[in-house]
C-alpha cells in the first residue's frame, strides 16, 4: 500500500531545511492499529532536488506547545520557526505548533507575530518529547506611519500608501516627506482638495485587520477641509466613520454604512493638532443616535484614508 503525507509547503523555497520524519507516528496516524517494524530503503521524485546529510535514528521526538500572550489568548498565525533545522509554521487558530526532531541535539525556538514581542526560547540536549509554550507581549501602541525611515514602492510612493479619487495629469496628486519646523519629518498630501484622497494601509496594501487595538490617533495640519475615514469591521458588518469639521456636523449622523462624526475644529485649521478617536465610543455614540443596531461590537479596525491636503504624521493604534 502506498500511504501520501504530505510536506510542508515551506521545503520547496528554494532554501536548505533539515526535514526530520517520524515513520512510526506518520503510519500510526493514518493506520492506529499498525506496527512499524524495519525501514528498507529511501526514494525521492523531484526535479532539481538537492540532498545531503540523509541520517537514521533510533527515536524522534516533537517540540510542541501553544503561542500566546501574557493574559493567557492563544495567538493564531504566528510565525514559529526552529533553528538549526530551519523549520518554519504557522500558529492555527488554537495558537498551537508542533516540529518533530531527531533527539540530543540543541534547538532554538524564535516567534514573529505582528503587534507582538516574544523572547527566543533555547531547548539543550532533546531527549524526550517537550512541551514548550512560548508567552509573549501585546505593545500598547503600534506607530503605522511617522514619516521616518520612509521606503517609496515602484510608482514612488511611500509604502502602504495609495492614491484614489482626482489624480491626473491636469490634477496630478502626491505624497512626499517634507521637514516641518515643529515634527519634523512628515506627509505632505497634496492634490485636488477632497476630491482626492489617500490611502494607508498595510505595506503590501492589505488591511490592518487590527483586532485588539481599537483606539487610533494621527496628527494632522490642514489649512482646508479634510474628511478621514476610517475603515471598521463590526458585529453588523463593514462601516465607514468619517471624521469631519464640528462645523459641519455639529451632531453624529449615519447614511447607510457611512457614519458621519464631528472630530476637530476650524479654529486649528494652520496648525497641528491631534485627533483621537475611541472606536469603541464612536460606536456607542452612533448606537445612541441610532445609526447603528444596539449591541454593535467592534471587530477590527481595518484601515484609513485621508481626503484633502494637508499634512500628516504619527498616524498609530492604541490599546
Amino acid at each position: 500500500n502506498v500511504l501520501t503525507i504530505p510536506l510542508d509547503p515551506e521545503v520547496a523555497d528554494g532554501s536548505w531545511h533539515t526535514y526530520t520524519v517520524d515513520f512510526e507516528r506518520d503510519l500510526q496516524s493514518l493506520i492506529p492499529d499498525a506496527q512499524f517494524k524495519e525501514m528498507r530503503g529511501l526514494s525521492f521524485r523531484a526535479t532539481d532536488l538537492l540532498l545531503d546529510n540523509m541520517k537514521l535514528y533510533p527515536s524522534a521526538h516533537t517540540i510542541s506547545g501553544v503561542v500566546k500572550l501574557e493574559d493567557g489568548t492563544s495567538v493564531a498565525g504566528a510565525k514559529v520557526s526552529l533553528s538549526p533545522n530551519s523549520r518554519t509554521l504557522q500558529t492555527g487558530a488554537d495558537g498551537r505548533y508542533s516540529f518533530i526532531v531527531a533527539p540530543q541535539q540543541s534547538y532554538r525556538i524564535s516567534v514573529e507575530k505582528v503587534y507582538s514581542t516574544f523572547e527566543e526560547q533555547s531547548i539543550s540536549m532533546l531527549e524526550s518529547d517537550i512541551t514548550q509554550d512560548i508567552v509573549g507581549t501585546m505593545q500598547n501602541s503600534l506607530m503605522l506611519e511617522d514619516a521616518e525611515d520612509v521606503v517609496l514602492n515602484a510608482i514612488g510612493l511611500p509604502v502602504g500608501w495609495s492614491i484614489f479619487g482626482l489624480n491626473n495629469t491636469e490634477n496630478p496628486a502626491s505624497i512626499s516627506v517634507v521637514a516641518d519646523a515643529e515634527h519634523g519629518n512628515v506627509l505632505q498630501l497634496q492634490g485636488k482638495g477632497r476630491a482626492t484622497g489617500y490611502f494607508l494601509r498595510n505595506p503590501d496594501s492589505s488591511w490592518w485587520e487590527n483586532t485588539t487595538h481599537p483606539v487610533i490617533a494621527w496628527d494632522m495640519n490642514y489649512s482646508e477641509s479634510p474628511v478621514m475615514i476610517v475603515y471598521v469591521l463590526t458585529t453588523d458588518g463593514v462601516k465607514f466613520f468619517n471624521y469631519k469639521l464640528q462645523e459641519e456636523n455639529a451632531v453624529m449622523s449615519s447614511n447607510g454604512a457611512n457614519h458621519y462624526i464631528p472630530a476637530f475644529s476650524v479654529a486649528n485649521y494652520g496648525a497641528w493638532q491631534t485627533v483621537t478617536r475611541d472606536i469603541r465610543e464612536d460606536i456607542a455614540g452612533l448606537i445612541a443616535s441610532g445609526g447603528l443596531p444596539v449591541g454593535t461590537k467592534l471587530t477590527a479596525i481595518r484601515g484609513i484614508s485621508f481626503l484633502g491636503s494637508g499634512k500628516i504624521d504619527n498616524v498609530q493604534l492604541k490599546k
